[in-house]
């Protein structure tokens, strides 16, 4: 059965679906900005140090290794290890235009991180917290950003592509929760302040609601004019 009915009843219902992810979308990104004017003004430093410091003092010999190796989950290489390998598992299963406009979606939600950061240019925190050893500016963090877009653009291609519940339940609570805990785990490794890596969360949550939305309309786009050059 086709993912797209061609009806306008059909087609209405659909994009009805685009404007809570657009309005998920405007919050997070409103909250982004929020963030960024208090760093300009100076006014992060009492949020910053009492959840910076309730989370370190979390710090134990059993749990430091747990979120050493957590925190790594967030690193580039491991994220695209992960998608090729996501990939390649379901090349013949899942619609190749889905996993193209995917791979685009990340290619630009990295690029616009780039930026970020080299904008804003928010040194990190002092190098006596850190547990593991960083470099680059901190805001927004990279981890977070890059973490919930990334798992959650697969989360979305399990989402359009497999029926079983079982699997799409399983794989919402896993891929929900790792960007929680990379982004948890950059605040307990004292290499991000907590406002970096909620600034991170928001704008990456924030890329994934409209990348979503776009992929969902050109494919529905590409549908109907399809169907009528039939």
């Amino acid at each position: 059965m086709d993912k797209y009915p061609d009806s306008a009843a059909v087609q209405a219902d659909h994009r009805n679906t685009y404007l809570l992810r657009l309005i998920i979308a405007a919050a997070a990104f409103a909250v982004f900005c929020l963030l960024h004017y208090l760093y300009t003004e100076e006014m992060l430093g009492d949020f910053d140090e009492t959840i910076g410091e309730a989370v370190r003092s979390l710090r134990a010999p059993a749990l430091d290794p747990f979120l050493k190796n957590i925190t790594l989950l967030g690193n580039w290489q491991c994220l695209v290890g992960i998608g090729i390998v996501i990939l390649v598992m379901n090349l013949t299963r899942w619609r190749k235009a889905d996993c193209y406009y995917a791979i685009s979606a990340a290619l630009i939600n990295l690029g616009l991180y780039q930026i970020l950061k080299h904008t804003i240019k928010r040194p990190r925190p002092d190098s006596l917290l850190w547990l593991i050893e960083e470099h680059g500016y901190s805001l927004p963090s990279g981890h977070s950003m890059n973490s919930i877009f990334c798992y959650g653009i697969m989360l979305y291609l399990i989402w359009r592509n497999t029926d079983d519940k079982k699997i799409r339940t399983f794989m919402t609570v896993l891929l929900c929760l790792i960007p929680l805990l990379v982004a948890f785990s950059r605040i307990y490794c004292g290499v991000h302040y907590p406002s970096d890596v909620l600034a991170g969360l928001c704008m990456g949550l924030g890329m994934l609601m409209v990348m979503t939305v776009l992929i969902d309309e050109i494919i529905l786009r590409q549908t109907i004019s399809g169907r009528r050059k039939r």
